[in-house]
């Protein structure tokens, strides 16, 4: 007689609740490697899976300069692109936080070298007072893989199956 026994364990990924739409990083000294970092950035359509949520991208309008989480580290970083292939700064150890305006380690150059943190730059969020908001640049509305809509729930479902064969 063959008996099996299987264990399916299914968990929702939830999307990340985040009332900041609009991030401003600044610098009290802006060299020319920081120049089209510092800014405003604004929550796009897309999204980020980091751990059990989805995190938004943020896109400073004025340079295709892009703040995201990192999917494989949980680091908050700042890219050329929106998949965060081209980083130019990296919050290291910032272990799965949730919103990139933590103090939990200082950003740094994506460089490699030791010695390369930026101390003075402050991720800040931002929330719309009426008005304040008016200001912002449009949302940006880029083509990709990650792209959902602003009035969608997303819910993504984790699974693993686990068997039992007994002879």
């Amino acid at each position: 007689m063959i008996y099996c026994l299987f264990i399916v364990i299914c968990s929702p990924i939830s999307t990340l609740a985040d009332d900041s739409p609009y991030y401003e990083v600044s610098a009290t000294l802006v060299n020319q490697y920081l120049e089209d970092v510092v800014g405003i950035y604004s929550k796009t359509n897309q999204s980020t899976i980091v751990h059990t949520w989805t995190s938004p991208i943020y896109k400073r309008a004025s340079s295709q300069m892009y703040l995201l989480q990192e999917s494989s580290t949980g680091d908050w970083i700042i890219s050329k692109d929106d998949i965060g292939k081209i980083v130019r700064l990296r919050q290291d150890r910032a272990n799965y936080a949730q919103t990139p305006d933590t103090d939990i380690s200082p950003w740094r150059r994506e460089t490699g070298i030791i010695g390369t943190s930026i101390l003075d730059l402050k991720v800040t969020g931002k929330a719309c007072d009426g008005e304040s908001c008016e200001n912002l640049p449009p949302k940006n509305d880029d083509k990709g893989l990650s792209i959902r809509n602003d009035n969608t729930v997303i819910i993504y479902i984790g699974c693993t199956v686990g068997g039992l064969f007994l002879i």
